[in-house]
């Protein structure tokens, strides 16, 4: 989509306020664009203003592919600062955090989060998305690390593809999917695998497509997060660089080198980490815990389409084998656990 092909007004709240952002941000420099392949799909960043691609495209540059005429979804980011368009003003009197759909099931949809007031906005009949800011200083700590996850998470799913907050490590292009709430050491042992030498698909979320024999599992990111406690980082790969600064529950997000990082793998088990339950290792567990341990982050953490994103969840957890993993102090005694897993459910 460019400047000059702006849809047509309509009665619709949500299509107004995508012919308003379509107004906003007519053309732009080759220099202000990034295309990257996402889970197979092309994806075209389009920023009104460089230093807005420059905060988010770090975590996915290394996705980067050669620019095509016809992207598989064409996102826009803006900001108030350079196009004068308000997105606080466009969502007034919107709930917060509660998304939009427009008319028709390819209605727009739309969500306005108040943490920094950045509105989303997805067109689905012309495959464009909107991010907008108020500036560039708006833009969280949590985005830069993983941008695009709310258009992704509505996007996704129609090319059967879905956002799994999750981390995943591979080996031989099989994959571990690590599962748990927020705290429970998917990051720590992600990054401690990677270490180890295994293949690293993510720490905080990554994309899975069902399929046969195997679902697959995609990479999005080249970032990680650890927890910093002063200036004594607990785990830290000697290749990061910090993408931001550090949050308010004391973690930070690098940006990998990322270099070897895998494409893709075959998910081969769903590992739950649970911390402080007993002997270390790898243990037994049901499916229904496997369930109860990615779905809630999974699926209350993006606005819309829980239903759709549970019933996937059940599927996920009912073909891949499940196992739980009671977490050592020591990461590397972990990933050997994790290592262990995946052989074990390549059989």
């Amino acid at each position: 989509m460019t400047g000059d092909r702006q849809p047509k007004v309509r009665d619709d709240p949500a299509a107004k306020v995508v012919a308003s952002l379509a107004l906003a941000v007519g053309t732009v420099a080759e220099s202000n664009r990034l295309c990257v392949r996402l889970a197979g799909r092309s994806v075209e960043l389009r920023a009104t203003d460089p230093a807005l691609l420059a905060a988010l495209a770090p975590a996915i540059e290394h996705r980067r592919t050669p620019e095509t005429s016809r992207p598989d979804l064409t996102v826009w980011i803006g900001d108030t600062a350079s196009t004068g368009l308000d997105p606080q003003h466009l969502a007034a009197g919107w709930t917060p955090h509660q998304p939009r759909t427009g008319d028709g099931p390819r209605g727009p949809r739309t969500a306005f989060e108040p943490d920094g007031g950045r509105l989303t906005v997805l067109d689905v009949e012309r495959a464009t998305g909107y991010l907008w800011y108020p500036s560039v200083a708006a833009v969280p700590p949590w985005e830069r690390a993983a941008p695009l996850r709310t258009l992704l998470h509505w996007w996704l799913p129609s090319h059967g593809t879905r956002l799994i907050h999750a981390a995943a490590v591979e080996t031989g292009r099989r994959a571990a999917l690590l599962v748990g709430p927020g705290g429970a050491g998917k990051s720590t042992t992600a990054l401690a695998c990677r270490e180890r030498g295994l293949g690293y698909l993510g720490d905080d979320y990554v994309a899975v497509t069902s399929g046969e024999p195997r679902p697959t599992v995609h990479n999005l990111y080249a970032s990680g997060k650890v927890i910093v406690c002063g200036q004594a980082v607990h785990l830290s790969p000697t290749d990061a660089s910090p993408l931001a600064p550090i949050d308010e529950r004391g973690k930070q997000a690098f940006r990998l080198d990322a270099t070897g990082l895998p494409d893709q793998a075959e998910a081969v088990v769903i590992l739950v980490m649970r911390l402080g339950a007993g002997q270390p290792g790898i243990h037994p567990i049901g499916r229904a815990d496997a369930l109860r341990a990615v779905a809630p982050s999974t699926v209350l953490q993006q606005p819309g389409d829980q239903q759709a994103a549970l019933s996937f969840l059940r599927r996920l957890v009912a073909t891949v084998p499940v196992r739980a993993v009671n977490l050592h102090p020591d990461p590397a005694i972990v990933a050997g656990h994790v290592a262990a897993a995946i052989e074990e459910g390549d059989q």
